[in-house]
């Protein structure tokens, strides 16, 4: 096992180490209440604020299986469901932009490599 090899295994053992300490020391529950008290209580733009909350999320790696069940208890089955689909659906289109040009450079040299 090379060094570099050590070291990528380490930052990764960190970086689960430390979403996992997050995860049970933050009241991410509590939060996400909170979110969603919030959107609902907006009225009939919250569906929309829900919609445009889901592309962050998406490309923060953050679960869009709480966004998606939070969506269907605020709103109900067929707004939720709405509203989830036009947000991943953007949350997808924005991940590949920024593939395509921003990290553009980054795709470009881990393809290359193999």
């Amino acid at each position: 096992m090379t060094a570099s090899t050590r070291i990528r295994i380490a930052l990764l053992l960190a970086l689960a180490s430390a979403l996992a300490a997050a995860l049970v020391l933050l009241p991410v529950d509590r939060y996400l209440a909170g979110f969603l008290t919030a959107v609902k209580d907006i009225g009939p733009w919250g569906a929309a604020a829900l919609a445009l909350a889901y592309v962050p999320a998406s490309l923060l790696f953050i679960p869009g299986s709480l966004l998606t069940l939070g969506a269907g208890f605020a709103f109900g089955v067929v707004l939720g469901t709405i509203a989830v689909s036009i947000g991943s659906v953007l949350g997808a289109s924005a991940a590949f932009w920024l593939g395509r040009t921003v990290a553009r450079g980054w795709v470009e040299e881990r393809i290359a490599a193999r």
